[in-house]
């Protein structure tokens, strides 16, 4: 797909916002993927834009993928990425969940026979998502 180098600087200050707005911690981040854990049980999609906004309008941020992982109860979001609407489209066929304006991947903790937004076999972890996405991304 093509290797775009965002700067630990760029990452870092997304990073902060998201940290901020979520109330969220950052879990993980590379050239691909950052991972931040909230205990919001709120979907807070909109406030990924408007950091990604806040920090540059270039693609490579944009295209950035942005994983939130929010605390696992039945029947609720556990996963969301905003990023390259590729890699959300390859997420959604590996894991199950859906795709959201082109941009979102949503993964619901259900089984995809009872929602069609949930998973296929089993919820994946976060380290299952983030391995497939830096797969897909390089």
């Amino acid at each position: 797909m093509g290797k775009t180098i965002i700067s630990d600087a760029v990452i870092d200050r997304l990073a902060a916002l998201l940290e901020n707005h979520m109330c969220g911690l950052k879990v993980y981040s590379s050239q691909f993927v950052l991972h931040i854990k909230t205990e919001h049980s709120d979907r807070l999609m909109g406030l990924i834009e408007v950091a990604k906004e806040e920090i540059s309008i270039s693609a490579a941020v944009w295209n950035y993928n942005v994983l939130i992982e929010y605390p696992t109860a039945d029947d609720s979001v556990k996963f969301i990425n905003h990023g390259k609407d590729f890699v959300c489209e390859q997420l959604a066929k590996q894991f199950g969940g859906r795709v959201s304006n082109c941009r979102y991947w949503i993964l619901y903790n259900e089984p995809i026979n009872n929602y069609n937004h949930g998973y296929k076999e089993k919820l994946p972890t976060a380290e299952e998502v983030i391995e497939y996405i830096e797969k897909m991304s390089q």
